[in-house]
């Protein structure tokens, strides 16, 4: 308080003095000294008592000298120079005084004029002047009078009151009986100012923190006061409230009991045992304990996060882990770190909060049940600023906090629990944010906090503390300021059964630690690493010294405090949510929008080749460039890349708002689904920019849709194979450090580094392509891409069905029937052979020649029975040899006509393209749509091996592009697939196979999948 307020206080008080003449001088005077004593120092009260003399005195001593007909107890008006100057004083103490110094003045002004429960008119108007004066409302200044001028509160009542004795007499008034309590206390509860006056009627020594209480004596009660004296245990701040909660009844009874819990980690280092609380409606519960003591630990057992081995938490009677769908809304949970979305403004996080709680609320109640949210905790002058990160701050850090609290609050959950909610504050924040959570509890609530260092008005804020010593070992368990008491009282300390600095009233939590921590000393008065009272021995003295809480279960059944919207509803506010949050963030919008094309235009840029004449002339033409194959698998691999990264922190970056949304229950599937839809969009305008750019810069023409559709399938893969990995990892970093873990087999397994035949041929089968290359989505995507390119572009559909024939027909003649003919050689010059290894080769080369022979027979329709059953070690002979030759010149001879016939057939098609468009158009045609290096890939007559021998069968490796399957594992490059006896092209079946792929990576993004095995090998901590 500044000189200058005291001194004006002061001459208030003088001339209300006045008001009484001398025979109430003398009683104000006392009054007013009392008054300083608890402002000032024993030097300084009486110099200013001797202002309060020279005042009083002064408007006094004057008119008994004018007026003789002045005698004691006459009853004076107030001059207008007297009305002015309190008006005056009135006006400037009115800009500094806080609503409950107000209050303090009034009271002290009756209780000046009212000694005896009197009060003349003029007293009272000029006391209710000065109450309007300091803008109190008529309502609480009348409370206030009736609570200075009554002596007897059994008999008079007053709204708002209640009465503690150890008197059975009926009280008109809210009666709590206390034994042993001497005398009465009364309690006013002003609850438009949020303050709670006291007064004691008797003559026995109590203190109010730390100070002496005199009788009939108005005080504030403030939050963590503690009276002291007598045999009855003290009075708490915490009894007083809770006795007016049971008194309003505004509010369901609820009740929260843990039961016997037990907690143990798998490294076995920290271990809660026997936690037992109890707590009923209006609590505000401190956990605290030293680093490492297992505090966040508890109160996420506590409100069901984690489960525990034993032990079990009621509300209401209720077993929560039972009957889970019965407590939505009841709990709600405000971790240490924030669960905001940066994105989103302040107004923003909260009306999607509110519209994921409240299903059956239209947008106008949504909108004021946000904008009440805001007032009511100061955040309405910044609902429309965005939150910010860490890094981009752009609200502050106490705003953070209460917006988090705020989003809890707005679900009005009845048990609130939360973990360090004043880290990181100013003290100023600090107090302003756990007044707060105590003005809460007014409303019934029972708030849960883990606390770090308090202050000592934030310490005397809480009803209870559970403290915790090292590995999880309850020590303590009850008032805050017996705490004090209770660690000094074991260890024998000085003013044990002080717990306040008697001097200023201030409370050192830090004692507790202190004295839990105090070590021993060696012979050289050293501190050594051993702790006098260790945290089992606390334990133990625990146990014995404070008896579990008992508590009477309420009976009233629970009823969920929100209304969850259908999946359908949710799939669609989180889709928006995700929407808003990415829309603002610039940075993050331009750069997945803009890298996919950037990628694409470099990638064709510096692919685009062309060969440069002697003269240093040339021009690009499509069907020259040897890098076109590259390009679309470097495409492949750049929609796979950027899928990944767009997703791979889309699930971790929401882990903490899955804390706060999973005591709502909300739709797994309607959140995943948002995310992939959201994704999926990106995904779609992405490849539609990668397209655009790389193949008009390639002038790759006539394939748009179908890149476009492949391209876009393996961004899907990408993107789900990404919120996979979101979902199972707890870092950011440990997610990007898996991204080439899996983008390289893509590479390597896709086609194109390194080709299927050249690869270990253990785990490589010389037909198929491996399994391994099948689980790749670049695989099936490069294939499609490369096989439509070749056959589906308007150049090469015009003879494709003819190439496909002449390379099948040029295939048998020239390689096929050649290697059958030199086989049945080889048997018939070696089948006398007496070396075992060539006998076997033999045996070998037959069955090859009778499959191979049968199928050609059945391809033709020819009956050579009695021939297949004469191609056998025992049977073959020299007119078996001729009869295999005969068979084969036939179908030599047919192979040849027929590629004669298509020959010419290709050729007519030709000359009758150039009779009506031109061998112009003919060349133009091919240099636009035909690209060699993608026909001499597809076509495979670059490699060496045309065919190979395996399992007793030829395999074609030439020509895959004209070669049709014949079972679901088809080749590389095939242009067709069998599924199930049908034939679907090969790029409509990749891309089947990709979205196939999808949906697989869904349900084990679902059902968490990958989590649960990476915490069956142990390496993700459950």
């Amino acid at each position: 308080m500044s000189e200058k307020l005291l001194i004006q206080l002061i001459q208030l008080f003088g001339i209300v003095a006045r008001l009484g003449g001398v025979s109430k001088y003398v009683n104000a005077r006392s009054i007013m000294k009392r008054f300083l004593v608890k402002q000032l120092n024993d030097d300084t009260v009486a110099d200013y008592l001797m202002i309060f003399d020279d005042f009083a005195k002064e408007k006094i001593l004057p008119y008994q000298k004018r007026k003789k007909n002045f005698y004691e107890g006459k009853k004076k008006l107030l001059s207008v120079r007297d009305s002015i100057l309190t008006l005056k004083i009135c006006i400037n103490i009115n800009q500094e005084l806080t609503e409950t110094q107000k209050v303090m003045v009034v009271a002290q002004i009756l209780e000046f004029m009212a000694p005896a429960e009197m009060l003349s008119v003029h007293e009272r108007d000029f006391a209710y002047t000065v109450a309007c004066m300091l803008h109190l409302s008529t309502k609480v200044y009348e409370q206030i009078e009736k609570f200075v001028l009554t002596r007897n509160f059994f008999q008079k009542y007053i709204p708002n009151t209640l009465v503690i004795s150890s008197s059975t007499e009926p009280c008109v008034n809210f009666h709590y009986f206390k034994p042993h309590v001497q005398g009465v206390f009364a309690f006013l509860n002003l609850e438009e100012l949020d303050t709670i006056l006291v007064k004691y009627l008797g003559t026995a020594n109590y203190e109010l923190n730390s100070l002496p209480i005199e009788n009939n004596q108005v005080a504030i009660f403030p939050v963590g006061s503690t009276i002291r004296g007598g045999k009855n245990k003290p009075i708490h701040h915490s009894l007083v409230t809770s006795q007016y909660l049971k008194g309003e009844k505004t509010y369901k009874p609820i009740t929260y009991v843990a039961e016997n819990l037990h907690f143990r980690f798998r490294d076995g280092k920290l271990n809660l045992q026997n936690i037992t609380i109890a707590e009923s409606s209006g609590t505000l519960i401190g956990i605290m304990g030293p680093s490492g003591s297992g505090k966040t630990t508890l109160l996420e057992i506590l409100n069901g996060n984690k489960k525990v081995q034993s032990g079990k938490i009621l509300i209401n009677g209720v077993d929560i882990s039972i009957k889970k769908y019965k407590f939505e809304g009841v709990i709600g949970y405000v971790p240490q770190n924030d669960l905001l979305i940066d994105e989103l403004t302040v107004y923003q996080n909260l009306y999607y909060d509110a519209k994921l709680c409240f299903a059956d609320y239209s947008e106008k109640q949504i909108h004021e049940l946000v904008i009440k949210t805001l007032k009511d905790l100061g955040l309405e002058e910044i609902k429309d600023m965005r939150v910010g990160s860490s890094l981009d701050k752009t609200i502050s850090g106490g705003q953070r906090k209460r917006l988090n609290i705020a989003l809890e609050l707005m679900r009005n959950p009845a048990i609130l629990f939360l973990d360090e909610p004043t880290s990181g504050l100013s003290s100023r924040d600090s107090e302003t944010l756990m007044e707060l959570l105590k003005e809460l509890t007014r409303s019934g609530k029972i708030i849960f906090t883990v606390i770090h260092q308090p202050s000592s008005d934030i310490f005397k804020m809480f009803d209870k503390i559970y403290v915790l010593d090292t590995n999880g070992y309850p020590v303590y368990y009850g008032n805050p300021l017996d705490a004090i008491i209770y660690f000094k009282q074991i260890t024998n300390q000085l003013n044990s059964d002080q717990a306040e600095c008697h001097e200023c009233g201030n409370v050192n939590a830090e004692q507790i630690f202190d004295i839990l921590d105090t070590r021993l000393v060696n012979e050289y008065g050293k501190l050594t690493q051993k702790r006098k009272i260790t945290p089992q021995q606390w334990n133990e003295l625990f146990k014995k010294n404070i008896p579990p809480p008992v508590i009477t279960h309420a009976s009233e059944p629970i009823q969920p405090t929100i209304r969850v919207p259908n999946r359908i509803k949710q799939f669609f506010i989180f889709l928006q949510r995700d929407f808003l949050t990415k829309l603002n963030n610039r940075q993050y919008l331009i750069i997945n929008l803009l890298q996919a094309p950037i990628l694409a235009f470099l990638i064709a840029y510096t692919n685009r080749f062309y060969f440069v004449g002697k003269d240093n002339t040339g021009h690009y033409i499509y069907a020259d460039n040897e890098n076109i194959p590259v390009y679309i698998f470097i495409s492949i691999i750049i929609s796979l890349f950027v899928g990944l990264t767009i997703s791979a922190e889309e699930i971790v970056r929401d882990r903490r708002i899955f804390k706060r949304e999973s005591f709502l229950h909300m739709s797994r599937n309607s959140y995943l689904l948002s995310k992939i839809v959201m994704l999926f969009t990106f995904a779609l305008v992405q490849s539609f920019l990668v397209v655009l750019v790389g193949n008009t810069t390639l002038q790759i023409r006539g394939m748009f849709w179908q890149y476009w559709v492949v391209l876009f399938s393996a961004a899907c893969f990408a993107n789900m194979l990404g919120l996979n990995i979101s979902a199972s990892f707890n870092q950011t970093v440990n997610i990007y450090i898996l991204i080439p873990i899996l983008l390289i087999p893509q590479i390597i397994l896709g086609g194109i580094v390194v080709k299927f035949d050249r690869m270990n041929p253990d785990v490589v089968p010389k037909e198929r392509v491996p399994l391994l290359g099948d689980l790749m989505a670049s695989r099936w995507a490069y294939e499609a891409l490369m096989v439509t390119q070749f056959k589906d572009n308007p150049y090469e559909r015009l003879f494709y069905d003819i190439d496909k024939t002449i390379a099948t027909a040029q295939y048998k003649k020239v390689y096929y029937l050649p290697n059958l003919e030199t086989q049945a050689d080889f048997c018939f010059w070696n089948i006398y052979s007496k070396d075992v290894e060539t006998q076997s080769k033999v045996k070998r080369e037959l069955e090859l020649l009778k499959n191979e022979l049968a199928n050609e027979a059945e391809l033709h329709h020819l009956q050579i029975d009695n021939l297949l059953n004469n191609l056998s070690f025992d049977k073959f002979n020299e007119n078996v040899l001729h009869e295999c030759k005969q068979l084969i010149k036939r179908l030599s001879l047919f192979y040849s006509q027929q590629l004669q016939y298509n020959r010419a057939s290709r050729e007519k098609i030709l000359e009758d393209l150039e009779k009506t468009k031109g061998k112009r158009y003919i060349k133009q045609l091919y240099e636009t749509y035909f690209n060699d290096a993608i026909a001499r890939m597809v076509k495979n007559i670059e490699d060496d091996n045309f065919i190979l021998e395996s399992d007793n069968r030829l395999i074609q490796k030439i020509y895959p592009i004209y070669k049709t399957p014949t079972d679901i594992r088809a080749h590389f490059f095939a242009p067709e697939k069998c599924f199930f006896g049908t034939y679907l092209d090969t790029l409509w079946y990749n891309v089947f196979i990709i979205w196939c792929m999808n949906i697989v990576l869904y349900y084990t993004l679902y059902f968490n999948a990958l989590k649960r095995l990476l915490i069956w090998l142990g390496f993700r901590e459950n």
